[in-house]
């Protein structure tokens, strides 16, 4: 079984909103795979596992690189 990684982010946005303070990417990111935001890393890796699941339900299989 392979390992997925995922590299969470501080990002802290100029907003007041901070449901967006954390960014989850998988490893080997690139414009256009699911990204994850929440106000906590967690949140942001649980972000992240639903994006991914709906874009392999309409976009199909994601590719990796």
């Amino acid at each position: 079984m392979e390992t997925i990684r995922i590299n969470i982010e501080y990002v802290r946005l100029p907003i007041p909103d901070r449901d967006f303070d954390y960014c989850a990417t998988y490893e080997g990111y690139e414009p256009g795979n699911p990204l994850g935001y929440g106000a906590t890393a967690e949140e942001a890796a649980e972000d992240l596992a639903f994006t991914a699941r709906v874009y392999e339900e309409f976009f199909g299989q994601i590719e990796e690189h």
